[in-house]
């Protein structure tokens, strides 16, 4: 009788009540375990796609409208300049500030002068190995401006930056299949007041069509290889 009772104790000692924070934290555990992500990750990523969805396909048309057969031209100073512009709303939207309080760091505007700089150079020269030395430059710049944005990169050596430059390139082929899972993960959890700023932001974007066509038309007065490359993409060969 003794011995059983010296059991129970041992028992309840080694088995003590759970309090609620504790619960909790082993339900998401196990539904972790079980669903492979928590509501609260499967929110986060809903949350980045509604941040990144708008921009990141107005930059994919821009991409493809300003350099589409067309890598040598004035238009593709511009084409940095947007690039800079999608990376420090993206940056500003997940810091929680505007644009205009978004503070850069100085090796960052070196990265940026240096992206402006080979985009002058490449539309200036016509020699095809200069315009892919200073392509793979824009490139590998606009990496190093990220991931100075991003990492506190005050003690890193050079072996350290060429190794997270690798890794940022490499790492991303990874997360290729990313934005339709958090596009799932938004379809699913989005909500009114979302889907009204979604519908704010298209807003946006038409009441831009008009500039844009202005800068159009200037580009095609000022540039003769943006001008051909234009005409051929809305001219059409039928044969009857």
């Amino acid at each position: 009788m003794m011995e059983n009772h010296e059991n129970s104790n041992v028992t309840s000692y080694t088995q003590p009540k759970l309090s609620e924070q504790q619960r909790m934290e082993q339900l998401r555990l196990q539904q972790q375990l079980t669903f492979g992500e928590t509501p609260q990750q499967k929110a986060k990523r809903a949350d980045i796609f509604s941040v990144m969805m708008v921009p990141t396909l107005v930059y994919a048309m821009l991409y493809t409208f300003l350099l589409y057969d067309n890598f040598h031209s004035i238009t593709l100073p511009l084409f940095v300049v947007v690039t800079i512009g999608y990376c420090g709303y993206v940056l500003a939207r997940f810091r929680g500030c505007a644009m205009r309080q978004l503070h850069v760091k100085p090796m960052s505007v070196f990265c940026m002068a240096g992206m402006l700089a080979l985009a002058v150079s490449t539309c200036m020269t016509g020699n095809w190995s200069v315009s892919m030395m200073n392509h793979a430059g824009i490139f590998v710049l606009l990496i190093c401006m990220l991931l100075f944005e991003v990492c506190d990169t005050g003690n890193w050596t050079l072996a350290k930056g060429v190794s997270a430059v690798v890794t940022a390139v490499f790492g991303a082929i990874g997360c290729l299949a990313e934005p339709f899972s958090d596009f799932s993960c938004f379809r699913k959890l989005r909500t009114k007041h979302q889907m009204t700023k979604t519908v704010y932001v298209l807003i946006g974007v038409i009441c831009a069509v008009p500039i844009l066509g202005i800068v159009i038309a200037l580009l095609y007065q000022a540039d003769a290889v943006f001008a051909h490359a234009l005409s051929g993409m809305f001219s059409f060969d039928v044969q009857v």
